[in-house]
């Protein structure tokens, strides 16, 4: 960890190790030539202390192991770190506030609450302070508190911890003058140095506080409503992560109050610096560290990945009883200590800024009759992602009235992957409204960058990449492009079948389809419509597609159209031997309707080369 300090002066401090001796050393270094001093083995807190000289200076503090052996905790502690300068060059400084209770709950008449302010001057030292309180919404300012040395509690002027208490009655508990009313109150604070005077002032208008929001605090009972509710959250732990190097975790410890019903489950959703949504991650009692379900302690474990963006992330709360009343924090009830559910994050190193990308995607049809019966489309599609990894998947359809229909929507499990495939399906149910309807395709990553592939004109998000289409049909169906052929002449049973032969010449039905010939009759090989020839190190499949079929291209494979409500769906493949793994190659347009699929040759190599049907 390091600071950044304007010298001359002392930087003090104490720290401790317990490690390897002469091997893990915690270690403090001014950077450029400074000061430097390390500690190893097993030393308790000790104090320590580096030379500043003028300038602009960088002290870095650094735990660092050999790669043999760990002894001890193997870590290191540093705290209380102090810089005195040689002459007076800035006002005092807060360096943390805190209130506790926090929220506070006036059920049972009078609460006392405890600030606590920790103060650092870096030449003549604290001397006195003030500290407010107003309540928000009214903006009335409702007591202040005088401190100085005798309300310090450890530490010096130089850098010391004070206390200071402010009583709460509720209206029933004493006269009305002497109540506070409920609401979200904010602190304030001035702090003066020796000898100067000069005075810093926080909060309302003022400076910032350390971490902002700290201080906010509610005054109140339980929040009106059935639903289970916040008590506070007690700790983020750490406050700050750094992902320049890696993923870390942020640990939530919060509490949760019932009615009789009982707390039933929950979920943190995770927001970036650019108010991206992230995830969510639920919790119920599994995660329960103290207490019950009617007024329990949580803990929820929450990961931040490598390439996040640094700043303040925020979390929103949603709980729930087993009676489905719910309550979502802060749209609904305002968090009961605000700020509190912020943590900060880091990164010095790449920054994940580019949405995954949709590579490939199908649906088994694109028409539908529900009239008789429940009907099922099967959705294949893949995904990249540049760093961070694919975090989050979800497919769902709007009706044609543009209405988003709740059973049509699949979430899919992710493991974090730069690229991957998934696999669903569209369950429509009987009587599904006929018209045209539109898939929905949600990406995100795993650092919060989100696209909506959206077919149509739904009006939002963006359209399917390329010739990737997710629209379907629901209605009447008329036959499919390969059935139409086949009915055209009179195919039934056997005959009809793609690979079906009926005229006992060299192509199957497929072929015949694909070249535009009559599956009826016999017809000869025909080097102008299909060959198999070498041409210098390639081996070439050389075919033409009749003309009056329509060719679209989908991923790596071409669909051929007749006007029938799925297509005929061939690729190229190519392999080792029949056997193995086939790999997909997207046929090439030489010319017109001429097309050709490609296999490189080389002495001593066997390959395999074929046209592949892949549907109907």
């Amino acid at each position: 960890m390091e600071v950044t300090l304007t010298g001359p002066g002392t930087l003090d401090f104490y720290w401790k190790v317990d490690s390897e001796e002469f091997a893990d050393f915690l270690s403090v270094e001014v950077l450029g030539g400074g000061d430097s001093e390390a500690i190893s083995g097993d030393v308790d807190w000790t104090s320590g202390s580096v030379r500043i000289p003028s300038g602009s200076q960088t002290v870095r503090f650094r735990y660092e192991k050999n790669g043999n052996v760990s002894e001890g905790e193997d870590a290191a502690w540093v705290d209380q770190v102090c810089f005195s300068a040689d002459a007076d060059g800035e006002d005092p400084v807060i360096q943390r506030l805190s209130l506790s209770p926090n929220p506070v709950d006036l059920s049972d008449g009078y609460v006392e609450v405890t600030v606590t302010v920790e103060v650092s001057d870096d030449f003549n030292g604290f001397s006195e302070g003030y500290i407010s309180l107003t309540e928000n919404s009214s903006n009335a300012d409702y007591a202040s508190v005088y401190f100085d040395s005798n309300d310090l509690v450890s530490g010096d002027s130089k850098f010391g911890t004070y206390e200071v208490t402010f009583d709460f009655y509720s209206a029933d508990f004493n006269s009305e003058e002497w109540s506070y009313q409920e609401g979200t109150y904010q602190v304030s604070a001035e702090v003066s140095e020796q000898v100067t005077g000069n005075t810093r002032y926080y909060g309302k208008g003022n400076g910032s506080f350390p971490i902002p929001s700290t201080e906010f605090f509610t005054v109140g009972g339980a929040p009106s409503g059935a639903a289970p509710y916040l008590t506070g959250i007690s700790s983020v732990t750490p406050g700050t992560v750094d992902v320049s190097s890696g993923d870390q975790t942020v640990t939530f410890e919060f509490g949760v109050k019932s009615n009789s019903i009982g707390f039933g489950y929950g979920d943190i959703s995770l927001y970036n610096p650019s108010g991206d949504f992230v995830r969510s991650i639920p919790f119920d009692s599994s995660d329960l560290t103290s207490g019950d379900d009617l007024n329990g302690t949580y803990s929820v474990t929450l990961t931040i990945y490598q390439y996040s963006t640094p700043g303040t992330w925020r979390t929103n709360f949603y709980l729930s009883d087993y009676d489905n009343n719910s309550r979502n924090y802060p749209y609904d009830t305002g968090f009961p200590n605000p700020g509190a559910e912020d943590f900060t994050v880091v990164n010095t190193g790449t920054i994940d800024t580019m949405d995954p990308v949709l590579t490939a995607f199908t649906l088994s049809q694109t028409a539908v009759d529900t009239s008789g019966g429940p009907q099922s489309i099967s959705v294949n599609f893949s995904l990249t992602d540049d760093l961070s990894g694919i975090g989050s998947v979800a497919l769902y359809a709007y009706d044609p009235n543009e209405e988003f229909s709740g059973p049509l929507y699949t979430s899919f499990p992710t493991s974090g992957l730069l690229s991957d495939s998934y696999s669903g399906s569209f369950e429509l149910p009987m009587g599904s409204l006929q018209g045209s309807w539109n898939s929905v395709l949600s990406v995100r990553d795993r650092t919060g960058n989100s696209i909506f592939y959206v077919s149509g004109s739904l009006g939002f998000g963006d359209p399917f990449p390329g010739s990737f289409n997710g629209q379907f049909t629901v209605g009447p169906v008329s036959g499919t492009s390969f059935s139409n052929f086949t009915s055209t002449y009179g195919l039934t049973g056997i005959d009809a079948l793609a690979g079906g032969n009926p005229d006992g010449d060299v192509f199957d039905n497929a072929m015949e389809f694909l070249l535009g010939l009559d599956p009826t009759v016999q017809n000869d090989p025909n080097p102008a419509l299909y060959e198999v020839v070498r041409v210098g190190n390639e081996l070439r499949i050389n075919f033409t597609i009749d003309p009056s079929l329509t060719v679209t291209t989908s991923g790596d494979s071409l669909a051929l159209s007749s006007g029938g409500s799925t297509p005929v769906m061939i690729t190229g493949q190519t392999g080792a031997n029949l056997q193995n793994d086939w790999i997909n190659q997207l046929p090439t347009n030489v010319s017109g309707s001429n097309y050709r699929v490609t296999l490189p040759i080389t002495i001593a190599r066997i390959g395999v080369i074929r046209l592949r049907l892949l549907a109907p």
